[in-house]
């Protein structure tokens, strides 16, 4: 479980002891973490599909698409074409300055 954990890129569970019963608490892997990725991926792959993302980063296509439209509504990418054959593609690349998101995410 430990080996998982850290392979998938998550911090390492908490094993408690709690009133009689044994408590294992997870951690799910941040958002930032996985939206400066995002990031790389589409720069290094100009017109990648959400799709392919998905794939990419093993998560669920509704996953994608929030961490796509948290980049789209900071105007950090934007989406060319048709729905059927449209990409995704950096609008503005800073090569001094490497964009990295940090912004907090409330759920």
């Amino acid at each position: 479980m430990l080996d998982s954990c850290i392979k998938n890129g998550n911090k390492p569970p908490v094993f408690q002891h709690k009133e009689g019963a044994f408590v294992i608490t997870f951690f799910p892997k941040r958002i930032s973490d996985g939206i400066n990725s995002l990031i790389t991926i589409i720069k290094d792959n100009p017109g990648i599909t959400g799709g392919e993302l998905a794939k990419k980063f093993q998560v669920s296509g509704r996953t994608m698409e929030r961490w796509l439209k948290i980049l789209k509504d900071d105007k950090k990418i934007i989406f060319i074409g048709s729905k059927k054959t449209g990409g995704y593609f950096l609008k503005y690349i800073d090569k001094k300055k490497p964009f990295e998101y940090n912004k907090q995410i409330n759920k």
